[in-house]
């Protein structure tokens, strides 16, 4: 006897739900107690890298922590270097790494970081909609 093709469908769509699920649990997004997500590989060691301001931003996660204050969702859009100045190979001068260095800023401050610097995708999604190629059916 054939089944029909809906509920070969569904049955499959439920399968591999199931076993994203699992594999989804064998994922640790805590870092253990030497504060390494993933073992290095090869020779290169895995650094800390504090900076002065280390400290204090610890010191306000702590704070945070201790009086059971929410922490703050934060999106870090992109810094961009407006010195307008140029290095002499060409370069800008200050380094294009900022929003990463704020991300690791405000983490190590305790905030939750919920969108990345870059809008690439938001643009792609606002182009789409404008184009009314996504969108709410009721809109139609």
């Amino acid at each position: 006897m054939s089944q029909p093709k809906s509920k070969i469908a569904f049955r499959t769509a439920g399968l591999v739900s199931a076993a994203a699920l699992a594999l989804a649990g064998c994922v640790s997004p805590v870092a253990g107690p030497s504060g390494q997500y993933a073992t290095p590989i090869g020779n290169a060691p895995v650094t800390a890298n504090p900076t002065p301001y280390s400290t204090a931003l610890f010191c306000l996660a702590d704070y945070a922590h201790r009086y059971n204050l929410p922490s703050p969702r934060i999106a870090v859009g992109r810094i961009s270097d407006y010195t307008g100045t140029v290095s002499s190979d060409g370069g800008r001068q200050i380094t294009g790494g900022a929003s990463l260095m704020a991300n690791s800023a405000l983490a190590k401050a305790g905030a939750r970081i919920v969108e990345r610097y870059d809008t690439s995708v938001s643009e792609l999604e606002l182009r789409y909609a404008n184009n009314r190629l996504i969108g709410d059916e009721a809109q139609a």
